[in-house]
């Protein structure tokens, strides 16, 4: 009861100016840190204002039936469209191994297809494969949505089932 009375002292607003000085210090620091802890995050001064993430998003248009090391865009949002009848993805391409260490893709089925990835297909090239952990194929049931990372055979953080390096599933709405 005592405090129903208390109003806080009338503080002004820091200056536009003050902001404006502030706001930048804190993104040239973040910059910094990302730069020297990580230089493979990629974000700099550019994306780190942005109010929203926006990841690079393409489309690819897949074939029907089997398809062994696809040619992805270079994006990390991936809107599948085109075939008229169930569709294989055996094994991936987008970048070097190199550079996709640590890379996350996400694959969004877009057609009333199913779509599978297959697990450890022998079809593709070793470091274009695909590893769902489960030792079996994922497959969608028409739309679906499966996020993947690529996961370098010398991470330390690498799952026991991956052997080499390799697409790991981390996540899937099938």
């Amino acid at each position: 009861m005592a405090f129903l009375k208390f109003t806080a002292p009338n503080i002004p607003a820091p200056t536009q100016e003050y902001q404006f000085t502030y706001f930048n210090q804190l993104i040239r620091q973040l910059n910094t840190y990302f730069n020297i802890h990580n230089s493979q995050a990629g974000l700099g001064v550019d994306n780190i204002t942005a109010k929203i993430l926006q990841l690079p998003y393409a489309s690819y248009t897949a074939v029907n039936g089997s398809a062994n090391n696809i040619s992805l865009p270079a994006a990390t949002f991936i809107n599948i469209v085109g075939p008229t009848a169930a569709f294989t993805f055996t094994g991936l391409i987008s970048g070097t191994t190199a550079e996709n260490n640590g890379r996350a893709l996400t694959l969004f089925n877009n057609t009333t297809q199913n779509m599978t990835l297959s697990n450890e297909s022998a079809s593709s090239t070793a470091a274009n494969r695909i590893v769902t952990c489960t030792g079996a194929n994922i497959v969608t049931a028409g739309q679906g949505v499966v996020t993947l990372m690529y996961i370098s055979a010398s991470n330390a953080a690498v799952p026991t089932q991956v052997t080499s390096s390799r697409w790991v599933v981390v996540s899937s709405q099938l």
